[in-house]
């Protein structure tokens, strides 16, 4: 069976499309969708998913389809939005590494705590570079920290990229702290596949079978002992995750 799906990647925060590139080539039709205020003419002026979500509709203007939405953690939070909302047509979504809330709520205790996030969100301001250069290895275990993907992708980060707009990256990384995506969940109404790491230390496994339990028909693929990137430390495997699922469309 063949599939004439494109995907469409999304990065996530305080990154950009490069993390995508290498796997992207992979796919005929492929397209890469920078997030505002990541190195594209484009400003993450608001707190909220809406800047973002305008870019990805911006993506596929004028394109040919039919398209499924691979969205890595912040991405993924985009590219439900843009679906819950409307703003978008797919075929098919894949979640990596995601969570519908990025912090612990009332009811949702898998993620991050929200005095932690609000002080990397202070430090950040003080001190952006620092404070992405402790970020950017918690996308990692130890053992993934001395694979290929991993070593090219801390180094494509080793310092702040060029045309990022700091002030957006915080509006961005306050966003992840305020949105609560739970509520949309269960009326979501298209094929969903779910990849997650065992080991993820950004968005815990647990948002993963939250994601599960609460999007009809969507199911889970685990990556043993990969942490928040598995597609950068296995993408041989992840890539022919994404080439079946678009075949099942």
């Amino acid at each position: 069976m063949s599939s004439n799906c494109r995907p469409i990647f999304i990065h996530g925060w305080a990154t950009d499309s490069r993390v995508w590139q290498p796997l992207s080539e992979g796919f005929s039709g492929a397209v890469l969708c920078g997030l505002p205020g990541h190195g594209i003419q484009r400003r993450w002026h608001t707190t909220g998913l809406e800047p973002a979500v305008d870019r990805l509709v911006e993506a596929l203007e004028g394109k040919e389809g039919p398209f499924v939405a691979v969205g890595w953690s912040l991405g993924a939070k985009v590219a439900l939005k843009a679906v819950m909302d409307g703003r978008v047509r797919l075929r098919g979504l894949v979640l990596v590494g995601a969570s519908p809330s990025f912090v612990k709520r009332e009811g949702f205790p898998h993620g991050q705590s929200v005095p932690l996030v609000r002080r990397m969100l202070m430090d950040f301001k003080s001190s952006p570079e620092e404070t992405l250069k402790r970020f950017y290895p918690l996308n990692f275990t130890e053992r993934e920290l001395s694979t290929d993907g991993a070593e090219r992708f801390l180094s494509l980060y080793s310092s702040i990229p060029e045309g990022f707009e700091l002030e957006d990256v915080s509006v961005a990384l306050k966003t992840l702290m305020e949105v609560d995506l739970r509520a949309g969940l269960k009326e979501l109404n298209l094929p969903v596949l779910i990849v997650h790491g065992t080991e993820d230390g950004v968005c815990p496994p647990q948002g993963a079978e939250y994601l599960k339990e609460n999007i009809y028909g969507a199911r889970v693929e685990w990556f043993e002992g990969c942490g928040h990137a598995p597609f950068v430390t296995e993408p041989e495997r992840f890539k022919e995750l994404l080439r079946r699922f678009m075949e099942t469309l």
